[in-house]
């Protein structure tokens, strides 16, 4: 595993393929490669960005705008890249990116329950780091980092 570092750039087209199989590594109801071309064709209403190393896919993160509210749909990383900072590099991005290029007042994220350790963990730094803003994060319970 390297720990070379990464970048984060905006998802184009020609990342979906790659997309979608870090989506089946990830979720238990993966999209399609399909469904995420669609949105990357859709620079107005959805907003993906890529965290790379030399070229390779290691995440994503992405959100749907309507006005000036952000929703992020998900964030991503390759199990074998995880705890190198890459979901909070991506959350950065995409709060930068929302903020500076789309006005955006606030972003939500709803949690599953059985991601909430993860997040309780990451969360507090992403919502210092918002800024003027808020990134609204739904509490399911208490738990330790």
């Amino acid at each position: 595993m390297s720990r070379a570092p990464f970048q984060i750039v905006p998802a184009l087209p020609g990342d979906a393929r790659e997309l979608a199989r870090l989506e089946a590594a990830c979720f238990a109801h993966p999209r399609s490669e399909a469904a995420l071309l669609e949105e990357l064709r859709q620079p107005e209403r959805y907003l993906l960005v890529t965290a790379k190393r030399e070229g390779a896919l290691l995440g994503y993160a992405g959100l749907e705008h309507v006005l000036d509210e952000g929703y992020l749909t998900d964030v991503a990383v390759f199990p074998e890249h995880r705890r190198q900072g890459l979901a909070r590099g991506l959350l950065r991005a995409l709060a930068a990116r929302g903020r500076e290029t789309l006005g955006l007042s606030f972003l939500t994220l709803e949690v599953r329950p059985g991601n909430w350790p993860q997040w309780s963990c990451t969360a507090p730094r992403a919502t210092r780091r918002w800024g003027g803003g808020k990134i609204s994060i739904p509490t399911p319970g208490r738990t330790p980092c």
